[in-house]
C-alpha cells in the first residue's frame, strides 16, 4: 500500500475541522444535551474571565494599598454582591456538570442517554440549592454586609 491509500481522505476546511470542538451539533441534536454542552462551555470561558480578572484586582495590592481597599469596599456593596452569588453558581454547576460528563465518559456502556438527562436535572437542581445556600450566607455574614 503507499501512503495516499493508507491515510484518508481529508473533507472540508482546515479551519472547520479546528473549530470542530466547539460545534454541539457532532454531540447533540438538541434539548438537555446542547444546553448542557453550551452552559458548561460558557462556564468555563466565565471562570477563565474571573481568575484573570481576580489575578489583576490581587496585582492592585502590590502597588498601592489604598487603591486596593477601595476595591474591596466597592466590591462588598449589595450590587456586587450578586455577582458573587452568580460566580458561585457558575462554579458549581461547572464542577457538577464536569464530574457528570466523566461519569459518563467513563461507564458510557451503563449509563442510558435517559439517565444522563436526568443527572443533568439533578446537576441543575443542586446549582440551584447551592446558590440558595450562598446567597443566603453572603448576604448574612457580618464581613459582607456594607456599613458606612
Amino acid at each position: 500500500m503507499s501512503i495516499t491509500e493508507e491515510t484518508p481522505e481529508i473533507t472540508g476546511s482546515g479551519r472547520s475541522k479546528a473549530l470542530s470542538w466547539i460545534s454541539p451539533k457532532k454531540n447533540f441534536d438538541s434539548g438537555e444535551g446542547m444546553i448542557a454542552w453550551i452552559f458548561h462551555r460558557l462556564s468555563g470561558v466565565i471562570l477563565t474571565f474571573y481568575l484573570f480578572m481576580h489575578l489583576t484586582f490581587l496585582s492592585f495590592l502590590a502597588f498601592n494599598e489604598e487603591i486596593y481597599e477601595n476595591l474591596i469596599t466597592t466590591t462588598t456593596e449589595p450590587f456586587f454582591l450578586l455577582f458573587d452569588i452568580a460566580l458561585v453558581g457558575v462554579i458549581i454547576y461547572h464542577g457538577l456538570n464536569g464530574f457528570r460528563v466523566v461519569l459518563g465518559d467513563l461507564s458510557n456502556k451503563f449509563i442510558s442517554l435517559k439517565s444522563q438527562k436526568i443527572q443533568w436535572y439533578i446537576v441543575m437542581v443542586l446549582t440551584i440549592i447551592g446558590v440558595v445556600i450562598a446567597a443566603y450566607f453572603i448576604f448574612t455574614i457580618e464581613i459582607y454586609v456594607h456599613t458606612e
